[in-house]
């Protein structure tokens, strides 16, 4: 019988584990793609993203803030045909 309660218990905990898990998922699927918020920009070598970073003034930096790099981009672009 012991064993059976222990069984039991388990059980429970691990289905209210699952039920939690999923509220979570659900959650972050609610928020606008939480999980889908970066971009990847990859170069040949490490001289070429530095001239790129230096190009933008942006921090010669492996991880850069994309709203650093949008506003960096837009400065360099012309205003027509620019939509932010």
């Amino acid at each position: 019988m012991n064993l059976q309660r222990k069984l039991m218990s388990l059980s429970e905990r691990l289905r209210a584990s699952r039920e939690c898990f999923e509220e979570v998922q659900k959650k972050l699927h609610e928020t606008d793609d939480v999980l889908d918020c970066y971009l990847i920009v990859v170069f040949k070598t490490n001289k070429e993203r530095k001239e790129f970073t230096d190009a933008l003034r942006l921090a010669d930096n492996r991880y850069v803030d994309g709203r650093m790099l949008q506003t960096a981009l837009t400065s360099q672009l012309p205003e027509k045909g620019i939509s932010e």
